[in-house]
């Protein structure tokens, strides 16, 4: 039976080597790329000039731009650092080599065959050319570890990400996230990605507004055996995607908000864990923009150990009202999800 739940009230960046090889993700697969776009070369900080983006409204007076001039605009929300155990084995990716890969992993080295392929560890700000799948890689020490843009022929916005970890990351300003995007249209998929910025204590707006994973412009994301911990300042993902799917998604952390919805999905968790304790400053597990125009499907998850998301842990940018419905039957096997994912 479906469980309809509906609220009427609501309470150093410094030198660095790098390593960047162009190569298939697959063991056995020769690197095999037609597209005109090479793996991009990683860049500091400094050296990074973002196009600019829509301007966003959050609502909630926290002076949205950080005036850096790398294209960080919106509501400020740009950094998302995710966060993760160092060692990539989440869910059933351990890793191994034994062959028992996630699901998701084929589908997207599929997709994302003829793309450019982008491997290795990066200690500055790296810049990521769509289309292309970022695999087998590490990102720390950068205030925005991977960088999505779409700024070169051909236009087509995807990016996948394959047993990534990303970590200890590092800000001087109040932004900063693991993986960030700016364009209209983007789709990013993620497998085994395990993210752990270490961002301070949130404090305000003005100087820990960082988070897992920024998603301006995004179309969509789809993500399986993701991992954010120690999401210790504003959320694990701040997600402007129109629509978002998550198999087994865990998110640990005394986060200001542990996830932000701006668009009305409609959004699915499914055999998901979201946890927050409620210590000072910290509480909310999930922030919608306009719970009056909003839908979330749950499957199978918790929250703080609940199997739904308890009324006082969900913040309203307006409205008082989400649909947010708990599901007896997988939607993997409905086909209300995407095909990345199977039961």
């Amino acid at each position: 039976m479906l469980r309809r739940a509906h609220l009427a009230h609501l309470a150093p960046i410094g030198s660095c080597v790098l390593v960047l090889t162009l190569s298939a993700c697959g063991d056995d697969d020769p690197m095999t790329s037609s597209s005109s776009h090479t793996a991009t070369s990683a860049s500091t900080e400094s050296s990074t000039t973002a196009p600019s983006t829509s301007s966003e409204e959050d609502g909630d007076g926290d002076g949205d731009g950080d005036g850096d001039g790398d294209g960080d605009t919106g509501d400020g929300d740009t950094g998302d650092g995710d966060t993760g155990d160092g060692d990539g084995d989440t869910g059933d990716g351990d890793g191994d080599g034994d062959g028992d890969a996630p699901s998701a992993d084929a589908w997207i080295e599929a997709h994302f065959a003829d793309a450019a392929k982008l491997t290795g560890d990066f200690t500055s700000r790296t810049k990521v050319e769509t289309p292309q799948l970022v695999c087998d890689a590490t990102g720390t020490t950068a205030k925005y570890a991977f960088d999505v843009r779409e700024e070169a022929q051909p236009d087509q916005r995807e990016v996948g990400f394959i047993d990534v970890t990303i970590f200890d990351l590092s800000s001087d300003d109040a932004y900063g996230s693991g993986i960030i995007t700016y364009d209209e249209g983007m789709t990013v998929y993620l497998s085994r990605v395990t993210i752990e910025p270490d961002w301070p204590l949130w404090e305000g707006y003005d100087t820990t507004n960082k988070d897992g994973i920024v998603l301006d412009g995004a179309t969509a994301i789809y993500g399986e055996d993701v991992s954010i911990r120690s999401v210790n300042a504003d959320a694990a993902i701040d997600n402007k995607a129109q629509t978002s799917q998550f198999v087994r998604l865990l998110v640990e952390g005394p986060a200001h908000r542990s996830l932000r919805y701006w668009r009305p999905g409609p959004h699915y968790l499914v055999e998901s864990q979201i946890d927050n304790p409620q210590t000072a400053g910290a509480g909310t597990l999930v922030w919608i923009s306009d719970c009056d125009n909003f839908e979330l499907e749950v499957y199978d998850s918790t929250f703080d150990g609940s199997p739904t998301i308890p009324a006082e842990r969900i913040d309203c940018g307006q409205g008082s009202d989400p649909d947010i419905e708990y599901l007896d039957v997988d939607p993997r096997t409905s086909g209300d999800m995407h095909e990345m994912f199977s039961p």
